[in-house]
């Protein structure tokens, strides 16, 4: 097994440089563009769904969304991408735009990583004016303490701008990590609940 090789993405220090013309003619664009950096995920992933529904909103309200899949093994083609979302996820406006791999990334206003292993991918990609990190959970502790741990604990030490699951996060990772964040409150379905 690659060890290494399988953790090369977290070493990766190579910078995506930002395409200048594109800023210049899209910087003031009236539609802002956001670039959404997500694992992939399976039928009912709790955490995309919660993901997908910002992403709708967002796009109701004005902004639209590009998703692009980080690290993912079980698509090749952003063809099926789509139809695996528009079967398992339906919630997903059709109006997003969704990439199997970030290579298709673009310029975008705003960058958002969703996870810790994708936040190492947004911490090089430079084609963007702003970058924030979509933080559902306190990641390091899905493991035991170390080394997944600490490459967790560590993206919280990178810079973003943090959109957190309520305030316990907001708050801990303001405290513990100086994080510039803002929680959102949880949502449920009023006709479930």
């Amino acid at each position: 097994i690659d060890v290494l090789g399988f953790y090369q993405f977290v070493m990766e220090d190579t910078p995506i440089p930002l395409d200048k013309e594109a800023y210049e003619k899209k910087k003031d664009a009236d539609t802002k563009v956001l670039n959404w950096i997500i694992p992939e995920m399976s039928p009912g992933s709790g955490g995309h769904i919660n993901i997908f529904r910002f992403i709708s909103n967002l796009e109701e309200m004005g902004m639209h969304s590009r998703i692009y899949l980080y690290r993912a093994t079980n698509f090749s083609d952003n063809q099926s991408l789509r139809a695996f979302l528009k079967q398992y996820f339906s919630i997903l406006d059709q109006r997003v735009e969704v990439y199997c791999d970030v290579k298709y990334a673009e310029f975008a206003h705003a960058t958002i990583a969703t996870s810790w292993i994708t936040a190492y991918f947004v911490k090089n990609y430079n084609n963007t004016i702003s970058k924030f990190y979509f933080v559902q959970d306190y990641e390091p502790y899905f493991y035991a303490l170390g080394s997944e741990y600490q490459m967790a604990e560590e993206t919280y030490r990178l810079g973003f701008r943090g959109l957190t699951a309520g305030g316990w996060l907001e708050k801990k990772l303001a405290d513990e990590f100086g994080m510039k964040t803002r929680g959102f409150g949880f949502s449920y379905d009023r006709e479930l609940y």
